[in-house]
């Protein structure tokens, strides 16, 4: 089967504002879910006032001992406390690198729509300074 290559550009302009543009979409898509479960954002959400790591502590032993359950208090609330932080962080690094991924895809597809056009002028530019005399 021959091709002919006088249909090369026209191809090439309907691949790459059609199927091109919509893989970059899809990568984009990827990414940002890729990103959206490696930091568990979700989960973070869902267990975001239980204590870190799940420790707690409860009182042992008989009888109602002021001390224990205060001490026992204070360490769930600490480890509560320390749980929301470290989820709260996870979530904003998450959330972070997923606008930073919007920004970076958003320059792509404004480059891929653009690119063509630079493509033509580093062709016209570049034969220009080939058959350009230079002067003395």
């Amino acid at each position: 089967m021959r091709h002919n290559p006088t249909l090369l550009i026209p191809h090439y302009i309907a691949w790459h504002y059609s199927l091109g543009f919509r893989g970059i979409l899809h990568h984009w898509q990827t990414f940002t879910w890729f990103f959206w479960n490696f930091f568990a954002i979700p989960l973070q959400l869902k267990t975001l006032f239980l204590p870190f790591e799940r420790l707690s502590e409860t009182s042992k032993g008989r009888g109602l001992d002021i001390e224990a359950f205060f001490s026992a208090l204070a360490t769930t609330m600490i480890m509560r406390v320390v749980g929301f932080m470290l989820r709260i962080s996870v979530i904003t690094i998450g959330l972070i690198a997923i606008t930073f991924l919007a920004i970076c895809a958003i320059v792509v597809l404004l480059l891929w729509l653009i690119m063509p056009l630079v493509l033509i002028a580093m062709i016209v530019v570049g034969l220009s300074a080939l058959f350009t005399i230079p002067s003395a």
